[in-house]
């Protein structure tokens, strides 16, 4: 069965035009369809999320499993005032102990708070998810990492397919430049302008909520990750919740 096909089934469910899939983008190739991604529900079995293009835009249609949340925090700002210290070693500065809590707050605050959390063993990431979660309604769990310190986006990757299990929601904290490279290269749809902010500078502290097609995290780690078209439902750096009002 083809896309045409597939769309017309769910189209009729829906009630949505009909989205239009040019030859040469069927399953099994390489790259990302031009209005669908490649799971679909047919005859009522969901095999994960689907998405049309309606006039210009996404709707996204969740069903089955759903949509995986991806939370990405980059360690709040680190100390530099013992360079004798291995750089694992290294705790956070009087800034990062003061961010650090912002961010925490601005998840519990917009009901970002995570099913899992992943971080690294470097001392500045753990003091910073131990602010962050401070924050928290309820306890939180902390699982350190290893192979998430300095990690490349692959080696993310891969311990997100490790230690994803059937959690929802993951917030992992690490290091650049694995980390931002990671949100640069999951995202591309979203707020235009929030997607440029993260690309051209991922800061310590830095928060990015991508919200990804896929039915398990292992999807991450075995197929092609930007044929799925992560979408940035939120990015945050400090100096932004600094500036803020207060209510």
């Amino acid at each position: 069965m083809c896309y045409q096909q597939l769309a017309e089934l769910d189209k009729d469910c829906l009630d949505l035009p009909s989205p239009q899939v040019s030859h040469g983008e069927r399953d099994g190739q390489r790259g990302k369809p031009a209005d669908l991604t490649r799971r679909f529900g047919v005859a009522g079995r969901h095999l994960g999320p689907a998405r049309f293009g309606v006039n210009g835009q996404w709707l996204w249609i969740l069903g089955g499993i759903g949509v995986k949340r991806l939370i990405l925090l980059r360690h709040a700002k680190s100390s530099w005032d013992r360079p004798d210290l291995p750089d694992a070693a290294r705790p956070l500065s009087k800034r990062g102990e003061r961010t650090a809590p912002l961010i925490g707050q601005l998840m519990a605050r917009e009901g970002l708070v995570p099913d899992r959390i992943l971080c690294s063993t470097a001392r500045r990431a753990v003091q910073t998810a131990k602010r962050v979660v401070h924050a928290f309604p309820g306890e939180s769990e902390i699982e350190e990492v290893d192979s998430l310190y300095m990690a490349t986006p692959r080696e993310i990757l891969s311990v997100l397919g490790d230690h994803g299990g059937h959690e929802n929601s993951i917030l992992v904290i690490g290091h650049n430049p694995g980390l931002g490279d990671l949100a640069a290269w999951l995202v591309s749809e979203g707020d235009t302008r929030e997607t440029r902010r993260l690309k051209d500078k991922f800061p310590t502290a830095a928060l990015a909520v991508i919200d990804l097609p896929i039915e398990n995290w292992h999807d991450l780690a075995d197929t092609v990750v930007d044929s799925w078209g992560g979408r940035l439902v939120r990015f945050a750096v400090p100096r932004d919740l600094e500036t803020e009002e207060p209510n």
